[in-house]
């Protein structure tokens, strides 16, 4: 699972147990469609006192790596 690559993303309390429920699964991501790509646009929840932008920085790298290696779908933009 992607959050458990990370220290800091994995932990939380149990309100963020709730987000995973199957109905909330799509709410952290978003995926348009254009014509040479998607742009993807991810909600995380990090733990108090990480670096948010090491910890971001690290998830956009593996999910675009990770949607192209698996798709060949060209990401041309991820926020």
């Amino acid at each position: 699972m992607l959050w458990s690559c990370w220290n800091g993303f994995k932990r939380a309390s149990d309100g963020f147990w709730e987000l995973l429920k199957r109905e909330n699964l799509g709410k952290g991501v978003k995926i348009i469609s254009e014509e040479d790509g998607v742009v993807i646009n991810l909600y995380i929840i990090v733990e108090y006192g990480t670096k948010i932008s090491v910890i971001a920085d690290n998830i956009m790298q593996k999910v675009k790596y990770t949607v192209e290696a698996l798709t060949g779908i060209n990401v041309k933009e991820l926020l």
